[in-house]
């Protein structure tokens, strides 16, 4: 695929790391806080938070290790070191397929859960302007809810599969302004949560208050809850292409550090007290929930909207198809490049790179169309997501620095990035723990598959 030549500041390059982070995750924290209850939210997204940054910098590092074997040089250059090409370089040749397998589905999952999401945004909205916003509130949609939901679909693919094939080269002043554009949104969400907040949580159409799940610890769910937050966090995986267009590499590490807690920050408080606001009546993407936004007594008040109601309502309604619009190529240039690195370089001639962008955009809107439920999406998103950007990471620097050593002797392993918490002790109970969550998580949402079928 085409690399990025022109380098972004460390200002937009902060905001690359965000725009990378904050997908359509975070929209799900909601409920999957409420799922799993206050205080078991809390304590595993502090935790993930945590493993979020060190296994970053395990990335980081066996991605200095990988430049350094090609080139003698451990600053890193233009050249994008994504997981397939770190695998290939330190592992078999069976670990590269399983490697470029893995991000294949988890990237397909993404786009998948993105355009779900901006699917059903579409939807609510379309019924809202017909009058009707409960139509489709429930479990069980009729045919109008059917056709309206496939109809969305489409226009969707319509505004979001032309900016797939856009050059990313001249991005970085867009990526800058989604970045604050996130921000001012989230700003708006959580100032019009916490006023809500002063007034009581609210009950929106069947469902009831319970406020009773600050105080629970709903094991039943953690598989919910981790999936879920498994998908807000993973960045791992993306972060060779967002730290491709750096400009001054020697920054790279100060640079996802501060996204991956700006990022962290931002769910812990969309997911806590969004969810305190919601409870049971919690969606998954929460910004539904803006469908009932008036304006009064709190914000969702009864009565009809005020005008600053209609504006944060829609205002709302809109941030998650205005954050996929812009999340959408990434993953995309993301996918279709580890697609190119697994096709031979004679596949597809000239029309190649567009041959390969277009396997990559358009699978997901017919997967939208077979399941659209965000909710089930990001459970199986989030299994594959976590072993890829969680347990990867920890056995490339193990393998990378195991061979650098043996080539090397005991000098090469010293690294930029090599730290106390890098030790290989400290990197094998990462590995450890992460693969233990790993288990744990798959067997909760297994479970509660099985369970939904009988």
């Amino acid at each position: 695929m085409e690399k990025i030549q022109k380098g972004y500041s460390f200002i937009a390059s902060i905001g690359i790391i965000i725009n990378y982070s904050i997908g359509v995750g975070v929209f799900g924290l909601p409920f999957s806080f409420y799922s799993g209850g206050l205080p078991l939210s809390m304590i595993l997204t502090s935790v993930m938070l945590l493993l979020t940054l060190i296994t970053s910098m395990y990335t980081i590092e066996a991605m200095t290790r990988t430049c350094k074997r090609k080139t003698n040089s451990d600053e890193l250059d233009q050249e994008i070191y994504d997981f397939t090409l770190i695998s290939g370089m330190w592992h078999s040749k069976q670990g590269k397929i399983l490697t470029s397998i893995l991000i294949i589905v988890v990237n397909y999952c993404y786009l998948w859960g993105y355009v779900a999401t901006g699917s059903n945004t579409l939807m609510t909205m379309y019924w809202l302007f017909k009058n009707q916003p409960q139509m489709c509130d429930t479990q069980t949609w009729n045919s109008h809810c059917n056709l309206s939901y496939y109809i969305c679909v489409a226009v969707f693919m319509v505004l979001t599969v032309p900016l797939a094939y856009v050059n990313l080269s001249q991005q970085g002043f867009l990526q800058l302004f989604m970045a604050f554009y996130r921000i001012i949104m989230f700003s708006i969400l959580l100032i019009t949560i916490t006023i809500q907040l002063f007034h009581g949580p609210v009950q929106l159409g069947n469902h009831k208050i319970d406020t009773a799940w600050t105080n629970e610890w709903k094991w039943g769910n953690f598989g919910i809850l981790f999936t879920h937050i498994s998908v807000a966090f993973s960045l791992q995986s993306c972060l060779p292409d967002a730290l491709q267009p750096v400009g001054n590499k020697k920054q790279v590490g100060l640079v996802t550090i501060i996204g991956s807690l700006i990022s962290g920050i931002i769910y812990i408080l969309v997911g806590a007290l969004c969810a305190s606001v919601f409870t049971a009546s919690s969606t998954n993407p929460v910004t539904i929930n803006y469908e009932y936004y008036t304006g009064r007594n709190g914000g969702f008040g009864i009565g009809n909207p005020t005008v600053i109601g209609y504006i944060i309502r829609y205002a709302i309604l809109i941030f998650p198809i205005v954050n996929i619009l812009n999340e959408y190529p990434l993953v995309c240039y993301t996918l279709a490049t580890n697609i190119s690195s697994t096709l031979p370089k004679s596949y597809g001639g000239k029309w190649r790179k567009y041959a390969i962008i277009s396997c990559a955009v358009f699978p997901p809107f017919a997967l939208a169309c077979l399941v659209g439920s965000v909710k089930t999406i990001a459970s199986l998103t989030g299994i594959v997501a976590f072993i890829l950007s969680y347990v990867f990471p920890c056995a490339f620097v193990l393998a990378s620095r195991r061979i650098s050593v043996a080539r090397n002797g005991i000098e090469a392993l010293k690294n930029r990035f090599y730290s106390w918490y890098s030790t290989t002790t400290i990197v094998v109970i990462v590995f450890v723990i992460c693969s233990i969550l790993s288990i744990i998580s798959t067997t909760f949402v297994l479970y509660n598959v099985f369970k939904s079928l009988v």
